[in-house]
């Protein structure tokens, strides 16, 4: 009997700490959703063809994480890095390039990885 107790309880905690890390893209807010209750910490977005790779990461320990991220400003309360040294860039510096494609990824606790691809257009918007 103790051991079904102990299994059952094994079960819910395994299963209620796998809260994924699934993103999705909004085209008509040009944000980036988390697609469960879980905010969003650490995001990676590289740029394909030009090999470019920025990292975002919420820096601000007395405030939540957003659920969404608006890709044409990033808040303030994410630190911003560019390329694999992690160079600090600002946050007002970061634009998406014109006709480009790019790999968002998003990983962190102890569910899987998960990465979306987007496209912009000729004005930098992404369809």
């Amino acid at each position: 009997m103790t051991f079904r107790v102990s299994f059952f309880l094994f079960l819910i905690l395994l299963f209620s700490s796998c809260d994924g890390n699934q993103i999705h893209f909004d085209l008509k807010s040009q944000t980036i959703n988390s697609s469960n209750s879980k905010s969003i910490r650490v995001l990676v977005i590289e740029n394909v063809g030009f090999h470019k790779r920025y990292r975002l990461e919420w820096k601000n320990k007395l405030i939540k994480p957003l659920q969404s991220i608006y890709v044409h400003k990033i808040d303030t309360n994410y630190r911003m890095t560019y390329g694999y040294k992690d160079s600090l860039i600002e946050n007002n510096d970061f634009k998406l390039l014109p006709n480009s494609k790019y790999r968002i990824s998003r990983s962190g606790g102890d569910a899987s990885s998960y990465r979306i691809i987007i496209k912009t257009n000729s004005k930098g918007k992404v369809y």
